[in-house]
């Protein structure tokens, strides 16, 4: 059944989501990440974002060319597969002995990827986690020294910098990266 929703919205989609990923189409992440935040209060999970739409949120200068968000407990798999599955591109599926323990990717607007963490005895601790106001929304972001070791990892050593010089701006003004954005009061939408 996944399956036939997957290649419906990619004959539909398909090319739009390729062209913004090739960076040809701009990508229009904020809207895409305001659908986001509505559809995941209906599921109620728990679930942050990470990767370069982490970094807009944080004050970091960059252009997200998708959301990246992960499901912080493995045992709501099924409550977002379910719920999720007929906006898919890319089907929802568990990972065995991988660094996530499911995947799946919906066309909304943008590209937005879903990881799922590995199944833990207790529930993942949110609190290690940075909080951006969006929109009078407050979300949870990877903060900047999880930032920094993904792309130090994943040899972008030009974002582990933009992420380093953050970092030390935040230190200078000594404000917590989760109030340096002020989304609503410079007016980003």
């Amino acid at each position: 059944e996944d399956f036939s929703y997957c290649a419906e919205n990619f004959a539909r989609y398909g090319e739009t989501s390729v062209k913004q990923y090739l960076k040809i189409l701009p990508v229009p992440w904020k809207k895409a990440l305001n659908l986001l935040i509505s559809e995941m209060k209906k599921i109620d999970v728990d679930w942050f974002i990470y990767g370069s739409t982490a970094m807009a949120l944080l004050g970091i200068e960059v252009e997200p060319k998708d959301i990246n968000i992960s499901i912080a407990n493995y045992s709501d798999f099924d409550k977002v597969r379910n719920y999720f599955y007929k906006l898919a591109i890319q089907p929802f599926q568990r990972c065995d002995n991988w660094v996530a323990s499911g995947l799946g990717r919906i066309f909304l607007e943008a590209n937005i990827g879903f990881s799922f963490r590995n199944e833990e005895p207790r529930p993942y601790d949110m609190s290690q986690l940075d909080k951006v106001s969006y929109h009078g929304q407050e979300v949870y972001v990877s903060t900047l020294e999880m930032l920094k070791q993904d792309n130090q990892c994943y040899g972008r050593p030009e974002r582990a910098a933009l992420i380093e010089e953050q970092i030390k701006q935040n230190q200078r003004t000594e404000i917590h990266p989760g109030n340096a954005t002020g989304w609503e009061e410079k007016g980003k939408d």
